[in-house]
């Protein structure tokens, strides 16, 4: 009983590391089990909200879910192999199917015009577009030193 109430708590030994172009280190954060990322933003020719649910697997970061609106101008259209596709009222689901991001995963951010990105980490909204406008960032999942 003592070890299920533990789990939600203990670290899977690694943290997320967001850096920009130079190396510098803007965001770092533990990652803990059940937990992952999310990102988020607007297609630039669309109009319409991206939205991406990575969750770390094998020390790196996955798709876990990916969430569109539209399908127009490179939006994903076809079901990741091993995975399935939800059609909602408001939107498309691509759910599994293991896909492996580089590392690290060069994320260019736009600005209130262009992008909007944001990412929500441990469900605490960061605006990307407002506080890193027009950079490129690395997300990266990097062995955590003790605990």
């Amino acid at each position: 009983m003592v070890a299920s109430f533990l789990v939600p708590i203990l670290p899977v030994g690694y943290r997320l590391v967001v850096a920009d172009r130079t190396g510098t280190i803007l965001i770092r954060a533990p990652l803990f089990l059940g937990h992952g990322l999310l990102l988020r933003s607007e297609h630039s020719l669309e109009r319409s909200i991206l939205e991406d649910r990575l969750v770390v697997c094998d020390g790196a970061l996955w798709v876990w879910w990916s969430f569109v609106r539209t399908y127009n101008a490179g939006i994903p259209t076809e079901v990741p192999k091993g995975g399935v596709m939800r059609v909602t009222d408001t939107g498309t689901a691509f759910i599994g199917g293991r896909r492996r991001l580089p590392d690290p995963l060069v994320y260019r951010v736009g600005d209130r015009d262009l992008g909007k990105n944001e990412a929500w980490i441990y469900n605490k909204r960061v605006c990307l577009f407002k506080i890193f406008p027009k950079r490129t960032l690395s997300f990266s999942v990097v062995p955590r030193q003790g605990f």
